[in-house]
């Protein structure tokens, strides 16, 4: 009795010989273009996953200081919460820092995230003021200020 494999290959016409160099050339061609497309478009996902995970990341921070403040009968900024506390996060892709600004009798401050990441950097830098604006400074890793600019986004 013949094998499996001796009877597929008796069954195969002789000019058969497998994949000419041709037909492979065309596959990674068209798995080619596929890439050029994908990958990008993955990158730019994965970017603005992590910028809205910052975007969380500083929400949290704010509802955390607004609670200390609110358990501290509304004391200054600078005497509930040290300001070194906050200069880093769990977080590997942004660095986040505290800045207070007082502005009468009130202290307003603002959070910001840095990207210090390779694949964050040029991506531009996150600010989430004490009354909830949030700024994505676009063109900017390192924003100054919670105001947005011309060019930035609020959210």
């Amino acid at each position: 009795m013949k094998s499996w494999a001796t009877v597929w290959a008796c069954n195969l016409p002789s000019n058969s010989r497998g994949v000419t160099l041709m037909e492979l050339m065309i596959g990674l061609a068209i798995i080619s273009l596929l890439l050029a497309v994908a990958v990008p478009t993955y990158q730019r996902h994965v970017i603005k996953v992590h910028r809205e995970t910052a975007k969380a990341a500083l929400s949290d921070v704010v509802a955390q200081i607004a609670r200390l403040r609110v358990r501290s009968a509304n004391a200054n900024l600078p005497n509930v919460i040290d300001p070194q506390t906050l200069v880093t996060h769990p977080s590997p892709r942004y660095q986040l820092q505290l800045s207070p600004n007082p502005v009468g009798n009130a202290v307003i401050f603002w959070l910001t995230a840095i990207p210090i990441d390779r694949v964050q950097q040029g991506d531009g830098g996150l600010t989430l003021s004490s009354n909830g604006r949030g700024c994505w400074h676009q063109s900017n890793d390192r924003p100054s200020g919670y105001e947005c600019a011309v060019g930035d986004k609020a959210w």
